[in-house]
């Protein structure tokens, strides 16, 4: 270690290692800190250079809150470790072993790079590698390389060569804080590339984090764990995504509360897309309820479009989806099955739901029901996991049937012919046994998800694209 006034720094070895009664895991470590300044130079405000070589972060979230366990430990929340059976994230499938360290979900390292420009420090980190989830590391992809630029200087004279935009740092005014987003400071940018996302934001450095100029913005390769871990969270819906079309990107906004991160909520809002889904049970289950037998419906993948995406996300709570609706069997002159869908979904509880799958007016006129109010819907109560959703099929039949019965619609026509009333109710009544057994297949295979008839419906995510095209 070489630390003086007049001599630039040099320390190797650091590591940082939770307290012994947490279980001793090392959380941190730097093989090599270097400076091209001494320190006199550096506190006198000369521009200088840090080499940072190897940094390694342990980032493992906890399983039961998820909270990464180094902010835990930072907080004094950290819980002594526990010996917690292995059955979900043992490779092996002999007995229930056990490990003290089960609380943390399974993690894998995430190679990367970084430079930043700091007033006068210019940082280079070489080699650095973050222990994440397993599941974040799969969208995110094998590395990253992030970039970061303070002061209205540096933007000025290097954003170009960062691929960031930085005019905006010498036009807007700087904005003022809040009690909760602390006193702006210098203007800041900072931008994120991996293989298969890429990302930039950029606001005014506070004390306790950032104040946000606009909500940051994201572009999303689609790959099977972004399906997975992300798409299929949402809602659903989205559970059998195969592919994006136009381009496969996912294209997002990222709005934290306030506009200053830290967050105790934010909202994420997803670009309306164009998917290739495929027809799973889930699906599959919905089309046979409404009894369509179009020919888009049939395949084994479907065209589907959907609205924009609004979810609000909590640091250690559900992921809250105000609304999605998707047009399910578009294409080659087909208008597609309009479907809507919101709720929560909780990682901390095994990603369970709590949602309300929608069959707008439209649809249902399309199933046969006739004298539906616009603004009608069959709502249906969706509970189980992300993974495996849970319908009360049997429910959600009789609410269709018995909305035959409901709704009213034309009298009797001149020649004496039946109402659309009667009609309907009796196709539906003599449908029943057919109808009943293509959903829910024998009464034990019926899910037992509550009830959602009276669910309050939210309002589409506006405008929706397919009626602005039609527009």
């Amino acid at each position: 270690m070489q630390i003086g006034w007049h001599q630039p720094l040099d320390v190797s070895g650091l590591t940082w290692t939770e307290p012994q009664e947490l279980g001793g895991r090392q959380l941190a470590s730097v093989d090599h800190i270097n400076t091209t300044k001494a320190l006199l130079d550096i506190v006198r405000g000369r521009p200088f250079d840090v080499m940072v070589s190897k940094p390694n972060v342990d980032c493992s979230v906890d399983a039961a809150s998820g909270e990464m366990h180094i902010t835990q430990v930072l907080q004094g929340t950290a819980q002594p470790a526990q010996a917690l059976p292995t059955e979900t994230h043992s490779h092996s499938s002999k007995g229930r072993a056990h490990s003290t360290r089960q609380l943390l979900v399974e993690s894998s390292p995430l190679q990367f790079t970084a430079e930043g420009l700091l007033l006068n420090a210019h940082i280079y980190v070489s080699d650095g590698v973050l222990q994440v989830p397993d599941e974040l590391r799969q969208v995110i992809g094998k590395d990253f390389h992030a970039s970061a630029i303070v002061g209205v200087d540096n933007l000025k004279a290097d954003g170009a060569d960062y691929g960031i935009e930085a005019e905006w740092a010498q036009t807007e005014h700087q904005p003022k804080g809040t009690a909760h987003s602390g006193h702006p400071l210098e203007p800041t940018a900072v931008a994120f590339n991996s293989q298969h996302v890429q990302a930039q934001l950029s606001g005014w450095r506070t004390k306790t984090g950032m104040l946000l100029r606009e909500p940051a913005t994201a572009a999303l390769d689609y790959t099977p764990a972004l399906a997975k871990y992300g798409l299929q969270r949402i809602s659903p819906l989205m559970s059998n995504v195969v592919a994006v079309q136009e381009g496969g990107k996912v294209e997002m906004r990222w709005t934290p509360e306030g506009m200053a991160l830290p967050a105790e909520r934010s909202t994420l809002q997803i670009e309306p897309m164009k998917l290739v889904v495929g027809r799973g049970d889930f699906v599959s289950k919905i089309v046979n309820l409404l009894g369509l037998n179009d020919s888009s419906l049939s395949k084994s993948s479907l065209q589907a479009w959907t609205s924009t995406i609004a979810v609000d996300v909590y640091p250690d709570g559900p992921i809250q989806t105000q609304r999605l609706d998707i047009l399910l069997g578009t294409g080659c002159g087909h208008t597609g099955v309009h479907l809507c869908m919101w709720g929560s979904m909780d990682p901390t509880q095994d990603s369970a739901l709590d949602m309300t799958l929608g069959f707008p007016a439209d649809t249902l006129t399309w199933a046969g029901l006739k004298g539906v109010p616009q603004d009608g819907m069959l709502t249906v109560a969706v509970r189980g996991t992300a993974e495996k959703p849970k319908i009360d099929w049997q429910g959600a039949y009789n609410t269709l049937t018995s909305s035959a019965l409901t709704w009213q619609t034309e009298a009797p026509t001149a020649d004496g012919a039946l109402s659309l009333k009667q009609t309907i109710a009796n196709k539906a009544l003599k449908g029943l046994g057919t109808l009943h057994k293509k959903v829910t297949g024998s009464s034990s295979q019926v899910g037992q998800a509550g009830d959602a008839t009276s669910a309050k419906v939210p309002q589409p995510v506006a405008p929706l694209p397919w009626q602005t095209k039609a527009a």
